[in-house]
């Protein structure tokens, strides 16, 4: 009978950091040691066991050759997996070089998966929806053949009954609330329900400052100020927060970025227009709110400042125009103080550091976004790319003759000037544009005259009026002309009203 000789083993740091160095990457070594992974990581040795792997961000050009492909084809080992690596897949499509490369497909052949198999794959695991998540396939399989009840005797349940304590040694593990709720769902659900979330996420750091809010903390602190970081109210819902309040001088700080008056919340533009009005309207309950109880409020824009120190100006100015008699004395942070306001932020340091890996903008657009946008966005993004490059262009100079040539492959002038605008400039400065275009023709240069049977056979072939419109433009404007556009649409549906 077969023995479940892993399924009580313990993962060591010994045996964490040998399972690791069978892992090129991190998010490899989660897939395939997932036990080992969580291990390592509630006991930190997850950065000194994985001290050799490489990060997933590639240099330019990197997946152009085949031996690179080729390793992370070995890696994914399956067709599925290897299909998330997107530059290594799009490069071996593009290269035609699937068929090489060795992979696994998906589908595997039929009485795969015997039951030695499945209990050899769910060794690898801790809880069933782990199993369950990682490998529909097995799961299905185990379930058709009735050894999922064999399975399920070494694996914890998904099913977990929270408690106080629980979510507290849980919310320990984590620095953020971000990763906390990310990584563990159930327990911030359950403390979130009970009212205790704040209470255990008290050691976290916030994560989801943007630039402007970094730079108000860091103007509070240097002057001693007390305040309350995203306070809510009695009487507002509870996500309506205001990003720092002074209790001492009964004021509020708000930072508005650009979503807050032109683009809104979302991951796309267009539902990022849709969720402005949204956006605006809560802000002007906060604002009604603070007004209706005497709550001084200042409002700092993302789009009055380009830099910290002017972030410093806008506030010192606001504050000494609500705050009669204000006295203040700035103090140098220490570095744990500036580590804590900035926690997890880009910095200008940060972006010229990874400018630095690129040599042309095009390639510091693509393969690092975040950072050009930030640069972008905070006004230092000429400085960190000025030692970049232009790609070299093909020096090509329009003659007469190159042009007059271009001139004859195009059968119109509107064919012409978006074809080869070099070339159009080149013949009106010489002024022979007229005669390199006499054998060309404007398009629909026939005279069609709508007539009344014209019009009519026309509007036939429309089921609605607006379709009319669309399609037939001369035909519409000529029966409105003529005052007969009701009568030829009479077969049509009526639009709603």
């Amino acid at each position: 009978m077969f023995q479940l000789q892993m399924a009580a083993k313990y993962w060591t740091k010994e045996l964490c950091a040998e399972a690791a160095k069978k892992c090129a990457t991190r998010s490899s070594f989660k897939d395939r040691f997932s036990r080992a992974y969580r291990m390592a990581r509630e006991n930190g040795w997850l950065n000194e066991i994985c001290a050799h792997t490489v990060s997933p961000q590639m240099p330019s050009g990197h997946w152009q050759k085949f031996e690179n492909v080729f390793a992370a084809a070995q890696e994914a080992k399956t067709l599925s997996k290897f299909s998330k690596l997107k530059g290594a897949y799009a490069s071996a499509i593009q290269h035609r070089w699937l068929d090489d490369l060795g992979l696994i497909e998906s589908r595997r052949r039929p009485n795969y998966w015997t039951r030695e198999r499945l209990l050899n794959l769910a060794i690898n695991y801790e809880t069933q929806l782990d199993f369950i998540k990682e490998n529909s396939e097995a799961y299905q399989a185990a379930t058709k053949k009735k050894v999922w009840a064999e399975i399920k005797l070494f694996l914890s349940p998904t099913k977990v009954y929270w408690s106080y304590d629980l979510c507290k040694t849980e919310a320990a593990k984590f620095k953020t609330r971000v990763a906390f709720h990310h990584e563990c769902s159930g327990a911030y659900g359950y403390a979130h329900k009970k009212g205790f979330l704040d209470e255990i996420c008290s050691h976290m750091q916030s994560a989801a400052a943007s630039f402007g809010e970094c730079a108000i903390e860091e103007y509070l602190l240097s002057h001693d100020l007390e305040f309350i970081p995203q306070k809510g109210f009695e009487g507002l819902p509870p996500k309506y927060r205001y990003d720092f309040y002074l209790p001492k001088f009964n004021l509020i700080i708000e930072h508005h970025g650009a979503q807050h008056e032109t683009l809104g919340w979302g991951k796309t533009k267009a539902e990022k227009v849709i969720h402005l009005k949204g956006v605006q309207d809560r802000d002007k309950i906060k604002e009604d709110f603070a007004k209706t109880n005497n709550i001084h409020l200042i409002v700092i824009w993302q789009r009055e400042y380009k830099g910290k120190a002017e972030v410093h100006a806008l506030l010192e100015k606001h504050l000494n125009s609500q705050i009669n008699g204000l006295r203040l004395n700035k103090r140098d942070l220490t570095d744990l103080e500036m580590d804590l306001i900035w926690r997890e932020q880009t910095t200008f340091e940060d972006c010229q550091r990874e400018a630095k890996k690129y040599q042309h903008r095009k390639d510091f657009k693509k393969y690092s976004n975040r950072i050009w946008k930030f640069s972008i966005e905070n006004g230092f993004y000429r400085e960190i790319t000025s030692h970049m490059t232009r790609p070299k262009a093909h020096n090509f100079k329009w003659t007469i003759e190159t042009a007059m040539n271009a001139a004859k492959s195009c059968e119109s002038k509107v064919q012409f000037r978006r074809k080869f605008p070099g070339a159009v400039v080149v013949l009106e400065d010489g002024g022979l544009y007229s005669e390199a275009c006499k054998h060309m023709t404007r398009p629909n240069q026939h005279n069609f005259l709508w007539t009344h049977e014209k019009i009519q056979e026309a509007s036939r072939s429309c089921t609605s009026r607006n379709e009319f419109r669309r399609l037939f433009s001369g035909a519409s404007k000529r029966a409105d002309a003529l005052d007969i556009f009701d009568e030829i649409c009479s077969h049509m549906k009526q639009p709603k009203k």
